[in-house]
C-alpha cells in the first residue's frame, strides 16, 4: 500500500525540530536516578540514530530501525511498503508511524510536494529490563513529586524564624513562656472567658493587674496538654480560688506548635471572674508590708494594719496586727457604694459573725473593707474582718 500523493522518489526527510528532543523535567531526574546518558541527540520523526552520531559498533536498542534516514519512506516502513521485506532486517515487529498533516509552506520548491510529514512515535528514553518503560516513567515521576513536596515543606520550616512561634499562639500575644508569679493585663474578645483573651505582660503592683500566673503544669505531648491542662490549673489554683472573693481559674495552654516554646507546660493562671482590674498581685505572691489600693487581693485569714479608713497594709500573722479578714458578704443588688460603707460592718456581724471562726465574742467583733471595684464589677461584695473591741493589736495564735 502507497501513502496517496507520496511517490518513494520524492520522500523528502522532515526538517530537524532542534538538536535534541525537548525531554521532560521528570524524565530528565528520573534518568539521573537511573544513571542513564540523555545527551545522544535525538531529532523528532526519527526512528534510530541520526547519521554521523553513533559509530557502525553502537548497539542499537531491540526492535528500533537502523536504516539510515534518506531510505525511502516505502523501504523503510512496513506497512508502506509493496514488497515484503528481508526477515533479517526486523527483530521486532514493524512501529506503526503517526502521520501528521505538512502545511504549504513545507512544500518543496524544487521537488513538488513532499506529502505529509511522517514522525515515528516518540521513544523511550532508556530501556527498562523490567515491564513497560512509561509504568517506569510514571513511578520516577511520582517520586519525583514526591521528593519536592518533602523537600519545600522542609525549607518553609526551616526558613521560618524560631522567635515568630508564640508559646500560645498569636490569640494570647505573649512571646514567652509564661512563669509562676507572672502578672498580666487582660483583654476579652467579647464576654470574659469566651474565646482566647489578649494577654500582655505587666508590673504585678500597677493598676493593669487583671490576674496573676499561679503555677505551671508539665506534660510529655502538646495532645496531653490540650486534654488535661485545664483540670489541672483548676486542682492547682483551688486553694487559692476559695479565700479569694471573686476569681476564676484559666489555663494558657500551648499550642502544638509552640508547645516547647512554652518549655512543655501549661500556665495556670487566677483572673478576675467579671474581667475587672485586680489592682495586685495575689496569694503567696504579695509581699509583706504592701498596702491594698482596692479590696479585690484581700484573701480570707489575712492579716492586716489598718493605714487609714481607706487604706491597710499586708503584714504578718506571726506577728501584731489590727485585724483579721475572716470572708466575703455580698450586699443586695440595689445597694450603693455609699450605702454600703454605711452598712457593711452591721452586715458582717450578722453574716459573717466572729465567733463563727472561734474569736471570743467577748473580746471581739466585726469591721469591714467596701472597695471600688466590687461595684464596678456588680459583685457587692465587702470584705469582712475580726477585730478586738478594746482597738488593741492580736498576736500570733489569735484566736
Amino acid at each position: 500500500m502507497r501513502l496517496l500523493g507520496v511517490s518513494g522518489d520524492d520522500y523528502r526527510p522532515p526538517a530537524p525540530v532542534g538538536q535534541f528532543e525537548r525531554i521532560p523535567l521528570y524524565r530528565r531526574v528520573a534518568a539521573g536516578l537511573f544513571g542513564v546518558d540523555l545527551e545522544r541527540p535525538f531529532v523528532r520523526g526519527e526512528i534510530g540514530p541520526r547519521a554521523g552520531t553513533e559509530t557502525e559498533s553502537s548497539v542499537e536498542p531491540k526492535g528500533t530501525l537502523t536504516r539510515d534516514r534518506s531510505t525511502r519512506a516505502s523501504d523503510t516502513f512496513l506497512p508502506f511498503s509493496k514488497g515484503t521485506p528481508e526477515e533479517s532486517e526486523y527483530r521486532e515487529p514493524p512501529l506503526v508511524p503517526e502521520i501528521l498533516g505538512t502545511s504549504s509552506s513545507e512544500i518543496s520548491e524544487d521537488g513538488g510536494y513532499s506529502g505529509p510529514e511522517i514522525v515515528g512515535p516518540t521513544r523511550a528514553l532508556f530501556p527498562f529490563p523490567f515491564g513497560h518503560a512509561a509504568v517506569w516513567q510514571a513511578a520516577a515521576a511520582c517520586v519525583f513529586v514526591l521528593v519536592l513536596t518533602l523537600g519545600g515543606i522542609s525549607i518553609t520550616l526551616s526558613r521560618q524564624p524560631s522567635g515568630e512561634v508564640k508559646p500560645y499562639g498569636p490569640g494570647l500575644s505573649v512571646d514567652t513562656p509564661l512563669a509562676k508569679g507572672d502578672c498580666v493585663s487582660v483583654r476579652w474578645p467579647g464576654a470574659p472567658f469566651d474565646g482566647e483573651p489578649e494577654l500582655r505582660l505587666v508590673n504585678c503592683l500597677g493598676q493593669e493587674v487583671y490576674g496573676q500566673v499561679m503555677g505551671t503544669v508539665s506534660a510529655a505531648t502538646a495532645t496531653e496538654a490540650r486534654l488535661t491542662g485545664r483540670g489541672r490549673c483548676e486542682q492547682l489554683t483551688e486553694e487559692t480560688r476559695k479565700k479569694l472573693a471573686d476569681v476564676r481559674s484559666y489555663a494558657a495552654v500551648p499550642t502544638r506548635a509552640g508547645f516547647e516554646a512554652a518549655g512543655r507546660r501549661t500556665a495556670c493562671l487566677l483572673l478576675d471572674a467579671r474581667g475587672k482590674p485586680l489592682f495586685g498581685p495575689i496569694g503567696e505572691h504579695r509581699p509583706l508590708g504592701m498596702r491594698f489600693s482596692d479590696t479585690a487581693t484581700m484573701q480570707k485569714r489575712d492579716c492586716l494594719d489598718r493605714v487609714s479608713d481607706n487604706e491597710a497594709e499586708l503584714v504578718s500573722c506571726s506577728g501584731p496586727h489590727r485585724e483579721q479578714v475572716l470572708g466575703f458578704h455580698r450586699m443586695s443588688p440595689g445597694t450603693t457604694l455609699a450605702e454600703a460603707r454605711g452598712r457593711a460592718t452591721e452586715a458582717c456581724q450578722k453574716h459573717e459573725p466572729p465567733s463563727d471562726y472561734g474569736y471570743d465574742p467577748k473580746l471581739y467583733t466585726s469591721s469591714s473593707w467596701v472597695g471600688n471595684s466590687a461595684w464596678s464589677s456588680g459583685t457587692h461584695s465587702v470584705v469582712c474582718t475580726a477585730v478586738r473591741k478594746d482597738g488593741g493589736t492580736m498576736g500570733e495564735g489569735e484566736p
